[in-house]
């Protein structure tokens, strides 16, 4: 199975963010919260990073949510589902936290992979 990236979920929704980014995150599921959960500890975990001075904790994060994200979308249907928009908007975040994470590291994320 090949994996996508958010770049091509969003272009295969033929949505952009501007399209998502004022949409409602309510009446989620467990699975997406979780999701969106990941992506919004990443001031966390930089901190935590920082403080212990352990980086691969930052590096073992990024992983488990690039991780997470293609579980998530191997198990739920996104394009086309009645919560497109709404998982749109948690990949789009996802991938922020990632891009972020990535730049920290000194390294530059690709549009595709």
């Amino acid at each position: 199975m090949r994996k996508l990236g958010v770049n091509q979920i969003f272009e295969k929704s033929g949505k952009k963010l501007n399209n998502i980014k004022d949409i409602k995150l309510d009446n989620l599921n467990q699975s997406a919260k979780n999701l969106l959960f990941s992506a919004l500890l990443l001031p966390e975990v930089v901190e935590d990073t920082f403080t212990s001075r352990q980086v691969q904790r930052l590096s073992d994060y990024l992983v488990s949510l690039a991780s997470n994200l293609h579980k998530f979308y191997n198990e739920n249907r996104v394009v086309g589902s009645e919560n497109e928009d709404r998982y749109l908007k948690i990949f789009a975040m996802v991938a922020l936290s990632i891009r972020t994470g990535l730049k920290l590291m000194g390294i530059e994320a690709k549009n595709k992979m």
